[in-house]
């Protein structure tokens, strides 16, 4: 047995340090005196003189010390293992780089070509299990020796943005159905939402009209609350139309600057990667900037809420700190420049309902 963390060992002195400590701490106690009116009752609930029960947690804890010492120290054994014990698991990428077309056919292929023939080289007694990775983990085909089930779950790999479009589409499916019992305008409104949300999927995700779902979608969501809860479209809608319309394309405009690594690697994205950063950044700033003084006007109208102004108050500042962190090279900044605007999109739009429906939200 060996250690990687080898150095880690020489914590082991504090054990010895701690146990002449709590020696040194117990010949210093000091005797306690009481006052009692009989000795006999001391005797009889006095418990029996077992001295070393008082002295178990310690030890117990300096076992404790010490066995952390070791696991930390992370002690490692070098074992021979028979040939036909041997399980082996292949990860395979199933995200969406693996549709990039650098290596002929596809990059997702490729893999399964490998992986094929790797499989076809072991061992017929070897154990392989299929697992494939995209945004989660699966596994697709546990630890088998059955040589053709493993091809057949290798061939049947797809890329996880198949899958994610799979799920979407029997998710949207049923919020159709539960939203029919919300009322006719809430079901249309929400059939609209899933066909613009199919359209940029199937479509429009990689086009120069990525923005176009987002921008007729997000007024949508706030559309369909009100028209669950109270059968009719709010009366302020043109607004609202004005304000998402804006919200919705200067975040697709967000949402593609912090992307544009990744669209860089599959060779093909929205509008920000057709537009680069240079000329995107600019737009971003136009659009949140009209975004931001009509949600004000809108706000600060003299018929409306006060109590608008505290969360319109915060958004601003957000917006503004997002649209500056989009401006980064780093993609985990523009990462999170885009989630703060998002975060500020969310904040101007409380500040409006609550200034164009006061009591809403009392």
């Amino acid at each position: 047995m060996t250690f990687l963390w080898i150095g880690l060992l020489a914590a082991f002195l504090a054990v010895p340090a701690l146990i002449l400590l709590y020696a040194w701490s117990q010949r210093r106690r000091k005797p306690v005196a009481a006052r009692y009116s009989s000795l006999s009752l001391i005797r009889e609930a006095a418990p029996g003189r077992r001295r070393w029960r008082r002295h178990v947690p310690f030890a117990l804890f300096a076992a404790s010390a010490a066995v952390l010492v070791i696991a930390l120290a992370r002690p490692v054994v070098v074992l021979s293992v028979p040939s036909n014990q041997t399980t082996i698991l292949l990860a395979m990428d199933v995200s969406g780089s693996m549709c990039s077309t650098d290596i002929d056919p596809t990059r997702l292929q490729a893999a399964e070509e490998a992986a094929v023939a790797f499989v076809n080289a072991q061992a017929s007694d070897t154990q392989i299990g299929i697992v494939a990775f995209s945004g989660f983990a699966a596994v697709i085909q546990p630890p088998t020796s059955d040589r053709q089930a493993l091809v057949d779950a290798i061939r049947s790999l797809t890329t996880g943005r198949r899958t994610a479009i799979g799920y979407a589409i029997a998710a949207g499916v049923s919020g159709l159905v539960l939203s029919a019992v919300l009322g006719p305008l809430a079901a249309a409104i929400a059939a609209g939402g899933f066909a613009i949300g199919l359209l940029y999927d199937a479509r429009l995700s990689r086009t120069p009209w990525s923005w176009l779902p987002f921008a007729i979608g997000l007024p949508l969501v706030p559309a369909f609350g009100w028209a669950a809860a109270r059968g009719e479209l709010p009366a302020a809608f043109p607004e609202l139309i004005a304000l998402g319309t804006l919200a919705g394309a200067a975040l697709a405009i967000a949402n593609g600057l912090a992307d544009l690594d990744a669209d860089a690697t599959v060779g093909g994205g929205g509008l920000a990667f057709r537009l680069g950063r240079r000329a995107s950044f600019p737009l971003l700033v136009v659009l949140q900037t009209s975004l931001v003084l009509l949600a004000i006007g809108a706000v600060l109208d003299g018929r409306r809420s006060p109590s608008s102004i505290a969360p319109l108050a915060v958004a601003v500042p957000v917006i503004v700190l997002g649209v500056v962190a989009s401006r980064a090279t780093s993609a985990a900044a523009r990462e999170r420049g885009w989630e703060a605007q998002a975060v500020g999109v969310a904040l101007l739009a409380i500040a409006w309902l609550i200034a164009s429906q006061p009591g809403v939200l009392a």
